[in-house]
């Protein structure tokens, strides 16, 4: 089913364009290169640049954002969470990685996912909230800071 609507998505992007399949296809996924940070926005798409079979990674959601705004004192620190689909050589997985709130940038935490030979890291979430927006973020205004590499 996931790649299914994985597929339908691909197909969807590609009615409008009026180039060759294989250029549209490149065209559609931003690149990204692998060891070096990057940025995700809601969205969009994005592929391993200069692969033969490249990873992906698509449908990029914020699911919870609970993080203690940064101008308030809490008792917890609340988190972040980002739901993902990653593909790769036909397999497909959707997960979700995590972020504590509060995070001391000279102690960064990330969160990881391991999937096929790849290690798929979330380093930050942007923006961070304040108590005039905690709560009210668009998902189109969320940034993720993101890292790949290859195993």
């Amino acid at each position: 089913m996931k790649q299914s609507l994985f597929a339908l998505t691909i197909i969807l992007l590609f009615s409008q364009c009026e180039k060759p399949v294989s250029e549209c296809l490149c065209a559609a996924f931003e690149p990204f290169e692998l060891g070096k940070q990057f940025t995700v926005v809601k969205g969009k798409l994005y592929q391993e640049k200069n692969a033969a079979n490249p990873m992906m990674l698509s449908n990029i959601d914020i699911t919870s954002d609970s993080r203690c705004p940064s101008d308030v004192i809490c008792t917890w620190e609340g988190r972040v969470d980002v739901k993902l689909q990653l593909q790769q050589d036909g397999k497909d997985l959707s997960d979700t990685l995590s972020l504590p709130g509060l995070i001391d940038p000279n102690y960064p935490i990330n969160d990881t996912i391991t999937f096929q030979g790849y290690t798929v890291i979330l380093l930050a979430v942007n923006p961070y909230p304040t108590s005039a927006n905690a709560g009210n973020i668009p998902q189109s205004e969320y940034k993720l800071e993101m890292l790949v590499s290859k195993n």
